[in-house]
């Protein structure tokens, strides 16, 4: 399974795609010195796979990235 986490900043979210399908939202909020996650969600069929993992290692490593 090709697994990818992108940024998508018009939607205030990160998205992790499992083999080109998006699999798995987190929506945030920015503010001038913090970020909020706000909402998360996972789409029918693909529990189980570690996603939710991924997708929270990646947002935490860009959210340092921004400072």
């Amino acid at each position: 399974m090709n697994t990818i986490v992108r940024d998508n900043p018009e939607k205030h979210r990160h998205e992790v795609y499992a083999d080109e399908q998006l699999a798995r939202l987190s929506e945030y909020r920015l503010g001038s010195d913090e970020i909020a996650f706000t909402h998360t969600e996972i789409g029918e069929g693909f529990s189980g796979r570690r996603l939710a993992r991924k997708l929270v290692t990646d947002e935490l490593a860009d959210s340092r990235r921004r400072g």
